[in-house]
């Protein structure tokens, strides 16, 4: 409008979006190694179910995290029924852009989930 002379607004300038300086991190195997021995290394002061689970459920997640490279939104929304230990097969509903897809769980990680 104020081009064809309709207003005497000036459009605010926006400011550019500043460049990320950030460089991703890749784990060495003894990053990673010591990562997941801190993982199973909890202490385990159990004052409430809480912290009784997260025993359990922090490797585990992790490790899901690792193995599959889903995203920690679509671990979070995972249900015990999206699950299927049978065929190791994740069926991951809530995901980034909406799109629903399945995932094969790897051995380890399928027989690590039927112990848990």
């Amino acid at each position: 409008m104020r081009k064809r002379g309709k207003t005497d607004v000036i459009e605010p300038e926006i400011p550019r979006k500043e460049r990320s300086t950030y460089i991703p991190h890749s784990f060495t195997e003894v990053e990673l190694k010591n990562f997941f021995h801190a993982c199973d290394s909890l202490p385990s002061v159990f004052h409430t179910p809480e912290q009784r689970s997260r025993k359990i459920t922090i490797p585990v997640f992790f490790r899901l995290l690792y193995s599959s490279g889903i995203r920690t939104y679509e671990a979070r929304m995972l249900r015990v029924e999206d699950v299927d230990l049978c065929n190791g097969i994740m069926n991951i509903r809530h995901s980034k852009g909406s799109a629903q897809h399945y995932i094969a769980l790897h051995d380890s990680m399928n027989e690590l989930l039927k112990i848990r």
